[in-house]
């Protein structure tokens, strides 16, 4: 499995196309000391669901996964959250309110379930933010910060450490569909603010990582120019 060794925290990617599930976005394990944290949760398929969970054993106690974070409510994202939560019932699963509506109507349109000709099954979201949520580490700070353009809920995870910051940006690259309530004005909006946050990181949604703050601002340029 892919990792970063920061100073007291180490990020691993346990669910990807390859690690999981073709249908896969790349999922994060925040390990810290004592306490964890899931960003997004796969399709949901049965091979899913074991290697993501056979991945967060071999590299902590499945209890010490405190919360899963929803970046945005499409189904390669959240398709496996239910089944994930039975396995980490103790985990608060967190969303911005407009995704926590989407996975608990089971919206099949705006899940992007009917594009994947697949089903999305409902699940009680622990805690809707619609501002800005901070986790406090003993290895730093995770903040939860609001991105609309992909999708009206979406949000990106920041992980800062006294030497180094981590931006965990699902989707960034788009696409961009009337059905998913795509703006791309807003998302160009909420690249700029990313790029202000200079991470050194970027744990990307379906490209994986990349590191370096010159290659992270090339990545997200790229698109910026892309769709300007």
């Amino acid at each position: 499995m892919i990792k970063i060794q920061l100073d007291k925290i180490t990020i691993h990617l346990v669910g990807s196309e390859r690690l999981s599930f073709p249908n896969d976005c790349c999922v994060y394990l925040v390990s810290d000391f004592n306490a964890s944290i899931l960003v997004d949760a796969g399709t949901g398929s049965k091979e899913s669901i074991k290697a993501i969970i056979d991945n967060i054993k071999a590299i902590v106690n499945p209890t010490q996964v405190e919360y899963i974070l929803v970046t945005h409510a499409h189904i390669d994202h959240v398709g496996g959250l239910k089944n994930i939560k039975g396995y980490l019932p103790q985990a608060k699963i967190i969303a911005h309110a407009y995704a926590a509506k989407v996975i608990e109507n089971e919206d099949a349109v705006l899940s992007a379930a009917k594009w994947y000709r697949t089903e999305l099954h409902s699940v009680d979201i622990d805690i809707k933010i619609t501002q800005t949520y901070t986790i406090e580490l003993s290895g730093g700070v995770f903040d939860i910060i609001l991105t609309p353009g992909h999708t009206p809920g979406s949000v990106v995870g920041l992980l800062t450490t006294p030497k180094e910051r981590v931006l965990f940006g699902q989707d960034i690259h788009g696409p961009f569909m009337p059905e998913f309530k795509s703006d791309i004005g807003q998302w160009r909006q909420s690249m700029e603010k990313i790029l202000d946050l200079q991470p050194d990181y970027l744990c990307e949604g379906h490209f994986g990582i990349t590191k370096g703050k010159k290659n992270v601002k090339h990545f997200i340029k790229r698109y910026l120019d892309q769709f300007s």
